[in-house]
């Protein structure tokens, strides 16, 4: 903690933690829940932006002042940068994330992160209950092969398994050593049963790996291998985003690998194709509406629009634009470099794996579905005090 620096009462700062919170599950229930793409969301808009004016607040009239010359030009460069892209793009998706980060300054992350992982759990359950008692709809996907997909009460099938690999992160980043076998025996049922409902086999996948990660840290296996991890995870972000770019300008069906490439992803790579083709990447960003499955099956859309890019590294791109993008990625490497000094390997691991999950998924920069963006908090203010006081202590 730095000299001048005070804390917050403790009353304050669990205002802020359920500020935080309260606006995570708003964007929960406004993006994701089984009625968000029909239903009036005023209510929801007017309380969200109610809680991030506070937040707001909060930043400019009790932490700004503790800001070294250093960290401010910083934070308020970059708040004005997504301003402006705010009101180009009409999307206020990463400027709300920053608000929730940059306001947990002073804030105890661990904790935040522990009632984060409580409520949205909490909420995940009563929807997917309500769901299974007939109460809200189960949608239903139906595969190529006949495999039924549910949905469980959300807009779409991937969403529960979308939540059950980023808590299942989130929660063995907090657990650190401290984790014990009926925790991952827990973890992996939880999965299991989403990966059968759902057959959502991606994220399935990344949080058994997340498991098997947590298993090697406790034992000291990746602290091994902590070097070839560091190499990883400041090389996949600009590897990956290089390959973004180069395989949507250059897929073309007519070349086998990249139409076994696009038909493995779901078809990902052609809407890629597609979608730089026709807007191109940008400096700070330009409207660009997408459309997704969910509304063409609540026949908001028809399938002519459809034009979803799930790659984070292209959409922020396209949408945000490439400053954008590229800052947000010197953050992750800031982060990267915070994990290996602390000698957090499954920090670093769980990095690693979220910038593949990005190549295919639009996660990586939205904190409601990526929790390890509050560590962003550390890298934009140089504050350490009272945020995880040691990677071994038990959450």
């Amino acid at each position: 903690m730095k000299a001048n620096e005070k804390k917050i009462s403790k009353k304050f700062e669990g205002f802020c933690i359920f500020c935080a919170i309260s606006v995570l599950l708003i964007n929960i229930m406004t993006m994701y829940f089984v009625y968000a793409g029909t239903m009036d969301k005023t209510i929801f808009s007017i309380v969200r932006y109610a809680l991030l004016g506070f937040l707001l607040f909060k930043i400019i009239a009790f932490d700004v002042k503790y800001y070294s010359k250093k960290s401010f030009l910083i934070c308020t460069g970059f708040f004005l940068l997504l301003l402006v892209s705010s009101f180009i793009t009409d999307d206020r998706l990463l400027l709300q994330s920053y608000i929730l980060i940059l306001s947990m300054y002073r804030v105890n992350i661990k904790k935040l992160l522990k009632w984060s992982i409580i409520s949205i759990a909490t909420v995940f359950v009563i929807i997917v209950a309500l769901s299974l008692l007939g109460v809200i709809p189960d949608r239903i996907f139906v595969r190529v092969n006949g495999i039924e997909r549910h949905s469980l009460g959300f807009r779409w099938c991937t969403a529960p398994a979308i939540f059950g690999w980023s808590l299942t992160g989130t929660y063995l980043f907090l657990r650190q050593k401290n984790v014990k076998l009926f925790e991952w025996v827990i973890l992996a049922a939880v999965n299991i049963i989403i990966f059968l409902a759902t057959d959502t086999r991606l994220e399935f996948i990344f949080s058994i790996i997340c498991i098997i990660f947590s298993i090697m840290y406790k034992y000291g296996l990746l602290a091994k291998i902590s070097k070839l991890l560091n190499i990883f995870a400041y090389g996949l972000p600009a590897i990956l985003l290089a390959g973004s770019v180069f395989f949507a300008y250059s897929y073309n069906p007519e070349i086998p690998v990249l139409k076994q490439i696009n038909d493995y992803s779901s078809g990902r790579l052609e809407l890629s194709h597609e979608g730089i083709t026709e807007y191109g990447v940008s400096l700070i960003g330009q409207s660009v509406e997408w459309v997704g499955q969910a509304d063409i099956y609540e026949g908001t859309a028809d399938n002519e629009s459809f034009n979803t890019i799930d790659n984070s590294y292209l959409l922020v791109s396209i949408k945000y634009g490439v400053i954008t993008c590229a800052i947000i990625l010197v953050g992750y490497m800031k982060l990267n470099k915070y994990a290996f000094m602390s000698k957090d390997y499954y920090l670093l691991a769980l990095l690693c794996l979220r910038y593949v999950h990005a190549f295919i998924e639009p996660h990586l920069f939205l904190v409601t579905q990526n929790l390890i963006l509050f560590l962003f908090v550390i890298i934009l203010t140089g504050y350490h005090g009272n945020v995880l006081r040691g990677a071994n202590n038990e959450a």
